[in-house]
């Protein structure tokens, strides 16, 4: 049986460098799916559509199509207040192309507006998924903002024949008594994190320490975190295999 040709287009937890990646479980619990693997860390709204375009005009063979894009529209603007390496970081992310739209009202206009550009270019098989967290303290400004985002991604998906996954929701029912407010401290800490979540059992011991429940910096996905995800993601491709074969 021929596989399917699977893109996921996102941001760093996509890519899966920091953290532990829930591509990765995704693949082992459907073995049908042939990955592409688009995530691309610190990346925006417009740079993640922007390269999903391109990848589109260039390969007609696509069967199912994943789309997460929004965290770092909300992270890049937050970097400002944070130090100079931060905003040097965040200057740089803009200069490769990774530009945020930080008005809430004006993400979910641009929102809609990619998803209609990414529809002219591929019929198949489309899901978009919600923003996962920014930050476990549900009270904490750049969350809050999170969830403002997730309502603009709600609405541009709804009358459209996009299908959504609302990993957000399934993250705040597991946060909404309250998670530790942590954020990471420098742009080194990020990279640092890389390094240790590789090890046996890694990112949770990350996480134990810094008393997170399902990532390891208030974004980036533990093991549970990851789970979490690649449990969504496979119910929709096996639920969409089923319908298919009907």
């Amino acid at each position: 049986m021929a596989l399917m040709k699977t893109v996921f287009a996102g941001d760093s937890i996509t890519e899966g460098i920091t953290g532990d990646s829930y591509l990765k479980l995704v693949q082992k619990r459907c073995p049908r799916i042939k990955a592409v693997n688009l995530g691309l860390g610190g990346d925006t709204l417009l740079g993640i559509t922007g390269r999903l375009k391109k990848y589109l005009k260039k390969h007609d063979d696509v069967e199912l199509l994943f789309l997460q894009a929004g965290h770092n529209d909300i992270i890049l603007p937050s970097f400002m207040d944070l130090g100079a390496s931060f905003r040097t970081f965040s200057l740089l992310l803009e200069k490769r192309g990774s530009v945020p739209v930080a008005e809430c009202s004006r993400f979910g206009e641009c929102f809609a507006r990619q998803l209609q550009e990414i529809r002219s270019l591929y019929r198949g098989r489309f899901w978009v998924l919600t923003l996962s967290c920014v930050n476990e303290n549900p009270d904490s400004p750049t969350d809050r903002l999170r969830r403002e985002y997730n309502s603009q991604i709600r609405a541009a998906v709804q009358g459209t024949d996009v299908r959504l996954i609302d990993v957000g929701r399934e993250f705040d029912l597991v946060l909404q008594d309250g998670g530790r407010d942590y954020r990471t401290r420098s742009v080194k800490d990020v990279l640092l994190d890389s390094l240790l979540a590789k090890l046996p059992n890694g990112s949770m011991s990350i996480s134990e320490k810094r008393e997170l429940e399902l990532t390891i910096d208030g974004v980036h996905l533990n093991t549970r975190g990851a789970q979490l995800y690649a449990g969504l993601i496979a119910q929709a491709v096996e639920t969409s295999e089923k319908q298919e074969d009907v």
